[in-house]
């Protein structure tokens, strides 16, 4: 009875020592297989980015979803790292699709955006902010409190003046 189970032993080590072998194997052709394909889609992929500078990584993402890359880019610049800022959209949906070509993603992701483009800053609430961005929105209620420190030079028109990309800083009171 001993020397039985000794063989099933014996007979189950080679099933399980077989079993890793196998696996050893498909892991290697794997790697094998794969390894060079991933390494030249990494290395493709970072060919293609390359001509890209810091700033112009950074700002990607937002003109993927529509940002305009200049008001990104002077948003960065204007906003200090600790400052308290307000994101002020157009005043309608109709108003952001016409003027700005804003489509939905767009004004879903606009100031969601702008609160990680601009970490450490904070969004806050109008009344309390120190830096306005306006991305289309209606100046005017600004115009009397607001130093505008950046104007999109997008376009002359009326409705562009008047719901521009501007970004400012509130004058204290």
């Amino acid at each position: 009875m001993l020397g039985s189970g000794s063989a099933g032993s014996r007979a189950s080590s080679g099933v399980r020592l077989g079993g890793g072998l196998l696996c050893v194997v498909v892991s290697l052709g794997v790697l094998l297989y794969q390894g060079p394909r991933t390494w030249n889609a990494l290395d493709r992929n970072a060919n293609e980015n390359s001509w890209r500078n810091k700033l112009d990584r950074l700002v990607a993402p937002g003109g993927f979803t529509g940002i305009d890359k200049q008001f990104q880019e002077h948003a960065l610049l204007l906003v200090p790292k600790d400052a308290t800022f307000t994101v002020v959209p157009p005043p309608s949906p109709e108003v952001a699709e016409k003027d700005y070509s804003m489509n939905a993603i767009t004004q879903e992701g606009l100031a969601p955006w702008l609160r990680y483009l601009l970490m450490p800053a904070r969004e806050t609430d109008p009344g309390s902010a120190r830096y306005v961005l306006c991305y289309g929105c209606d100046t005017r209620p600004w115009d009397a409190v607001t130093t505008w420190l950046w104007i999109s030079d997008r376009g002359q028109s009326t409705s562009v003046r008047q719901h521009g990309l501007k970004i400012g800083r509130v004058r204290a009171l």
